[in-house]
């Protein structure tokens, strides 16, 4: 923690957590910067409805994609609830997709992987 008396604040960081969790799931820094946790649906301007995300059709993943998903969020939500409360909702929408996860729910996990080591805010 850095206190800094004279504005009353606080920063709160952990350096060398991101990296080390990237080593860990073996996930490299991206060529492309990712500034977006969790994909989004555009919004549809001038339509009269606004539809909800399409069902999820892709493959179901075997067990060591659903451990793996299961670990990146378990390791990130520690780190997202301390430092970094951007990641909340995107590891929420995981979490909630991590009892049955498809390829797409991968996707978003490797999506979230990217953001974090684009965000890492290691002093």
């Amino acid at each position: 923690m850095d206190w800094d008396y004279d504005i009353r604040e606080v920063h709160v960081f952990m350096p060398g957590y991101v990296a080390k969790a990237c080593k860990q799931f073996k996930h490299i820094q991206p060529l492309k910067p990712q500034h977006q946790p969790y994909p989004h649906i555009p919004p549809k301007y001038g339509a009269r409805v606004q539809h909800a995300e399409p069902e999820d059709t892709s493959a179901p993943l075997n067990k060591a994609g659903k451990k793996f998903i299961q670990e990146v969020t378990g390791t990130f939500f520690f780190y997202a609830r301390a430092v970094n409360s951007t990641m909340l909702v995107a590891l929420s929408s995981l979490v909630a997709e991590q009892a049955n996860p498809m390829e797409q729910t991968m996707q978003k996990c490797l999506q979230f992987l990217d953001y974090a080591a684009t965000q890492q805010q290691d002093v």
